[in-house]
């Protein structure tokens, strides 16, 4: 196997090990002794580890031989349209954060800013709000006291807010000068992603070329230049694949259940020899993630429910560039 470059070296010591001393192959070991469920398995699962064929979510790498073996990565969530509602996505946000998951909220249920609110008088704060409370416990919760929290936020296009929405993260000069000379000063939504949630009804008017739609559109794409937010997320194209999926993690890239988990794990194209040795890794590596999903615990008893009935793992590969 061959030794990792220093700056792949760094990122594992400054976040992955037990100790300043462990080294790859004693992490290799603690990780498949912790999934493994027969002495056989443990075997297989440490020598794709130990030579980095297969490469398990940075989740399992951390805690992996801990008390608590929480090796989800994100988590996902839909934010209620409740004082219980957001009482309990707080709660959960804490709870995942604290434990190193990230997390993927979508808001497009919360009422408009300005709605009344029935038994309490008065008017809702809208989701933007909620938003800008979870970002503030994303910034406070440093998990292990050395990873940053990941944090995405989705709001549906035909929402009241979305303009609002759309320009939230443009900050003024001001802001972006200190944001720009200390990283760590805070600004709106600086710990999340955004994303607009569209859907066929959305690219369908913007097709027919409606000129509320069109406009809307524009102002997405601007933005987006600009600062590189919002994105756009395809709820009938996930939809079209999981008819269950409501929200994603920070990244997009996996679509979730309410209240699911993200089970990661890659295979590294570079270190397969052919395709039998890509079938016999692929076998192992999902086994792995499945045997994670068993043995994990989770922030919440909501959660341990979701994957005990989903079971949902993530292998994807990593290396194609070589």
């Amino acid at each position: 196997m061959s030794e990792m470059s220093p700056f792949a070296d760094s990122i594992f010591r400054r976040t992955y090990t037990f100790h300043p001393d462990e080294t790859w192959a004693e992490c290799a070991h603690r990780v498949a002794k912790a999934v493994a469920i027969t002495p056989t398995q443990e075997k297989q699962f440490f020598e794709i580890i130990n030579d980095r064929i297969f490469v398990p979510g940075g989740r399992y790498l951390y805690t992996a031989g801990r008390p608590i073996f929480q090796n989800a990565n994100c988590f996902g969530f839909v934010a209620q349209d409740s004082r219980e509602g957001w009482a309990k996505l707080l709660h959960d946000a804490t709870m995942c954060l604290s434990m190193g998951g990230g997390i993927g909220v979508n808001y497009s249920d919360i009422r408009p800013k300005d709605s009344p609110v029935g038994r309490m008088g008065g008017k809702s704060s809208g989701p933007l709000a909620l938003m800008q409370m979870i970002n503030e416990c994303g910034r406070h919760v440093m998990a292990g006291g050395a990873r940053r929290s990941a944090i995405w936020a989705g709001l549906g296009w035909q929402h009241d807010d979305i303009s609002a929405f759309i320009r939230i993260k443009d900050w003024d000069p001001q802001i972006k000068a200190l944001k720009a000379s200390k990283y760590e000063f805070p600004a709106t939504l600086d710990m999340t992603n955004v994303s607009v949630i569209i859907d066929n009804k959305y690219l369908q008017l913007l097709h027919n070329g409606d000129p509320t739609i069109v406009e809307l559109h524009r102002t997405i794409c601007e933005h987006m230049a600009q600062t590189g937010e919002p994105a756009f997320l395809n709820m009938s194209r996930i939809q079209y694949d999981d008819s269950t999926a409501v929200t994603v993690n920070p990244c997009c890239e996996a679509t979730l259940q309410n209240k699911d988990s993200c089970n990661l794990g890659s295979i590294i194209l570079p270190r397969i020899r052919d395709l039998s040795h890509l079938e016999y890794v692929t076998r192992l590596a999902i086994q792995f993630l499945y045997n994670g999903s068993v043995k994990g615990d989770y922030p919440t008893p909501e959660i341990t429910e979701t994957v005990a009935r989903n079971r949902r793992i993530g292998l994807g590969i990593m290396g194609l560039h070589e």
